[in-house]
């Protein structure tokens, strides 16, 4: 396999400002798209602006072309617990809490789950805790590293 060509399904960055993506259907590639200074965060945005669809969490998240139908083993899409946002979607705000603080929030009970940011922030809200520290880590907010 070529080291610049993606896998079925996924994209790779070319470590010039661009990326490609393969269809995990068919096959067709979008070949050198732009992610300009915004990074890796714009994968997604520029990849449905295609017709692209993604499922899965970001990390595991395998993506078809806007020809394809899904696979019927397509994984179910990763949302947030409480709303239904979906994870890495267009209005999805990449935010990190203290690992403490995220154990009093988890919708899992058990440190798991996912929970968007406004979920996040209403839990909060409702066992009084104030003064969270935040980073936030993608999304389409300007964030320093």
């Amino acid at each position: 396999m070529d080291k610049d060509a993606p896998e079925p399904g996924r994209y790779i960055g070319h470590g010039d400002g661009t990326f490609s993506a393969m269809c995990a259907n068919c096959g067709v590639t979008l070949d050198r798209l732009s992610w300009g200074q915004a990074g890796s965060q714009v994968v997604p945005r520029r990849l449905r602006s295609h017709g692209w669809k993604m499922h899965g969490a970001t990390v595991n998240a395998f993506w078809v072309c806007a020809d394809c139908p899904l696979p019927s083993s397509a994984p179910k899409p990763v949302v947030c617990y409480d709303c239904g946002l979906p994870y890495g979607g267009d209005h999805w705000v990449e935010a990190v809490v203290p690992h403490d603080v995220w154990a009093l929030i988890s919708p899992s009970g058990n440190e798991g789950g996912i929970l968007c940011i406004n979920c996040m922030a209403a839990r909060l809200a409702r066992l009084g805790v104030e003064d969270v520290p935040l980073k936030i880590t993608a999304g389409p907010f300007h964030h320093e590293r």
